[in-house]
Order: C-alpha cells, then structure tokens, then sequence
C-alpha cells in the first residue's frame, strides 16, 4: 500500500473516530473496543513515501527464523496493579518461544486509547508492529484497508484444529483467507437484582428468556416505581446492547457487502424498544448522556444491567454485590439468541518483514496451555477448545461457556468501527424524541450509508 493512501486512510480514521468519542472498559473486548480504559498517547511520526516502498518489498522477502526480531502491541488486561504481573508474563513467554526459535519478540503494551490511529500511523511510517491484537471490526476495517496480511499459507492444520470453525468464519477469515487467530472470546448476559424483582414476584426461576418478555418486566417494575436498567445510550452499539438486540430480532444494520438495513420491520422494531424504555421512564433521565459502567446496578439503584463487562463482570465485579443477585438467560428474539459479544485475535501487520516469524510466534502464543494462562490472568474465555478456566465454577461464568454459539459482536463489515459517530448521536435524537421513530431511522440509514461509502473509497 502506497504512502499517501495509508495517510489518507489515518486522516479520515482521526476524523471518524473523533466524532465517535469512543470509550472503553475492562471488558476483555466487548465494549466499544474491547478491553480496558482508553486513555491518550502520542503518536508515531510518519517517514517518507519511499521508506513505505522499501516496507512492502520487504514483506515479500524469504522467509528467516534467525537473527529476527519481531514487535507485538498489546493492550493492558489486567489492572493497574496488575500491570507488573502482565509484562512479566509476556516476557516469560518470549524467552521461552526465543529458546525454541531463535526469534527475539518484544511485546510492547500499548494504552488503549485511538489505537487505530497509531496503529495505521505505524504502519504507515514503517515502524509499526509485526504483530498486534485486534478485535473483528478493527479487523475487519484493517484488512479492507490492506494493512494486515493474510496468514493461510503459513497456519499449520494443527493450530486450525483447535479452532471452531464458525469462530474462525465469524472473527478472521474473510472471503476465504485467514487473517489472524483469536485468542479469546468474550459473551454477556443479563444480570438481575432478586431484591428488586421480588416486588413484581419474579424469582431466579422465572427470569426473562426473551426480549418480549424482557419488555413486560420493565413495565412491570415501573408500576412499581422502580427503574428496570440503566441504558448506556452514549456508549455505542455494542455497550449499549443494541447490536445484540439488532441480531436477535434478525437485522444486521450493516451486511457484509455494505447493504444498510435498520431501516428493515426488524430494526425499526429494536429502535422502537430503545426508545420506549426512555420515553416511558424505565430507565432514568441521565442514561440518554452518561455511561454509568453498572454503577448503578451495583448501587442497588436498577432492578437488572446488560453490562458491557461479559465474562469480567463476573470475574471482578460480581464478588462486590451487597444484594441478592442471579445471571439470566441470553435474551432470544425472532433472529436468534445473541449476547454482547467480541472475539480478540492477534494478527500480522503489512509492515512485517517476515510473515512466516510472526505466524509461528501466534501460533506459539496460541498452544491451548498457554493461551488458557493467558486468558486466566485477565479472566477471560479461552478461544481454543480444550481451554479451561478456574472461573468456570463461578456464580454466572460457567453459563457462558455453554452459550459461545451466542457471539456476534459487531456488523459484519469494515464501517462497524466507525459508524458509532453517526449511530451514536441518531440513537439519542430518536430516543430523546427529537425526531420521529421513522425520520430518525430515515437519517440513521442515510448516514450508516455514508460511513459504508468512505469506508469502501478507502479500500485497497
């Protein structure tokens, strides 16, 4: 890819993402990017249009397993004060495949925040990363932009054989070429007050298993004054849950080959209900403008939350809950049953002189005994069957290891990162009321069709 080309793509990336105001949380990937707090970082300086020349001929040199060096960007999973721990496991990790190999890995963790700016930058620069963690709509919108390789020629059957196949197909295959391996997978769920939902006589036994269903218990503890959820409107649709409620009732709001159906009965119906809980006081006033983080559920303020947090909520929230508390089941509605959802992988930047290095490092990062420490460490699920996890017995977690065929995060399209700039703020002027339901959906439409358009101008 040519100098200018990746240049114009981080400028019109800036320009997106800026209007999107992303944020994150400690979530393992599910929330709007997937993981942990964003915060700032400064940025790679771009070099010269023929530096770029030299990167993409050296791509395509033989490949060497001495004397090589590879560079991964990760993302902090722990916690602040777990962060010695973490560089202290990677570091593990690359002596250990650097005594197998010969290849020297540096793993550089890098703050969340506008990381698909630096990345492209990197790149772009030819200083970015061999290998870097990316989750399926960064995925997605780096490989329309060709700043990913595709990596089928160097997996072995071995590696593939620990993957489901509709995991691989949902997350990083893309018209038939693989362009990374997950490393973990991450699915919410509801999660109830008991306390609360005693005074409509709901019961662990009797909790929504749809979202019709879902519906007729916020009405019910409106009756009685009390809030049902607080719904993160400004979060995005994935933290707000929306997309998961777009694909249970059978919309996808963006199809892969760029078709923009919310407009469709199906979307029309999820936006309908996004609005309602607002507009009829099930949820409170601040939730059209502030992302609370399950503050309030855990506060004992709101009789249920569908939390961003997936199998973290569990894991480092759960053990803080003063009330009597029960997980329900992933609501169904007329398309399927589907929860808030990511999938994490590691794949190979374009700037990577030597593929072959780096899919063996991937391929050592990802053997089902280390890549289950890994995903233990920041209580995630591992991606590789035969994983297993020390939370599995915990309250709420073992569900979701029983519900992965529920995981669908985002549109299955490049424009599902950015879109969150124009979906984001026509949500909350439908759901506000400022626009009707049907001019609201008219203009969400129009816009998704205009981030899909600069998404595709931009394509390799």
């Amino acid at each position: 890819m040519k100098m200018k080309k990746v240049l114009a793509i981080c400028l019109s990336m800036a320009m997106l993402l800026g209007l999107a105001g992303c944020g994150g949380s400690n979530s393992g990937g599910t929330n709007t990017d997937g993981a942990a707090p964003e915060s700032s970082a400064a940025e790679s300086a771009p070099a010269q249009e023929e530096d770029a020349g030299k990167t993409e001929e050296a791509s395509e040199a033989p490949a060497q397993t001495e004397d090589v060096t590879l560079t991964m960007w990760t993302f902090p999973f722990g916690t602040d004060e777990q962060g010695a721990e973490e560089r202290a496991n990677y570091e593990t990790m690359a002596a250990e495949f650097e005594a197998a190999t010969g290849i020297h890995v540096d793993v550089e963790i890098i703050p969340w925040g506008n990381r698909e700016t630096k990345m492209l930058t990197a790149i772009a620069s030819g200083e970015g990363p061999d290998v870097m963690y990316l989750n399926p709509d960064i995925l997605k919108q780096f490989q329309a932009y060709g700043v990913v390789s595709p990596i089928t020629d160097y997996v072995s059957a071995e590696t593939l054989a620990g993957y489901s196949e509709s995991l691989l197909d949902n997350s990083v295959r893309i018209q038939g070429e693989l362009y990374g391996l997950p490393v973990l997978v991450d699915l919410g769920r509801p999660v109830y007050n008991l306390d609360l939902l005693a005074e409509i006589g709901m019961t662990e036994d009797n909790l929504p298993t749809t979202w019709e269903e879902y519906d007729a218990m916020l009405a019910a503890l409106k009756e009685k004054g009390i809030y049902g959820v607080y719904c993160n409107y400004p979060s995005g649709g994935v933290s707000s849950y929306a997309f998961a409620q777009f694909f249970s009732e059978g919309c996808d709001v963006v199809k892969e080959d760029g078709t923009v159906d919310i407009d469709s009965e199906a979307g029309k119906k999820v936006l309908g209900r996004l609005a309602s809980w607002y507009q009829n006081g099930y949820t409170p006033t601040d939730s059209l403008s502030i992302a609370d983080d399950d503050a309030s559920f855990m506060s004992g303020k709101v009789a249920s939350t569908l939390s961003s947090k997936g199998a973290g909520f569990f894991v480092r929230m759960a053990p803080d809950i003063t009330f009597n508390w029960a997980a329900g089941p992933i609501l169904s509605g007329e398309g399927g049953q589907y929860g808030i959802s990511t999938v994490g992988s590691l794949g190979v930047s374009k700037s990577c002189e030597n593929v072959e290095a780096a899919v063996k490092w991937i391929e050592f990062f990802t053997e089902v005994d280390r890549l289950q420490e890994w995903c233990n460490f920041g209580g995630y699920i591992c991606a590789k069957e035969g994983g297993e996890s020390p939370y599995q017995n915990l309250k709420g977690y073992a569900y979701l290891l029983e519900n992965m065929d529920c995981v669908r995060g985002e549109p299955n399209h490049a424009a599902a990162r950015t879109m969150s700039s124009v979906f984001t703020p026509d949500l909350q002027a439908i759901v506000s009321g400022d626009v009707s339901l049907d001019e609201g959906i008219a203009k969400m439409k129009a816009d998704i069709e205009g981030i899909v358009s600069t998404v595709d101008a931009l394509r390799n």
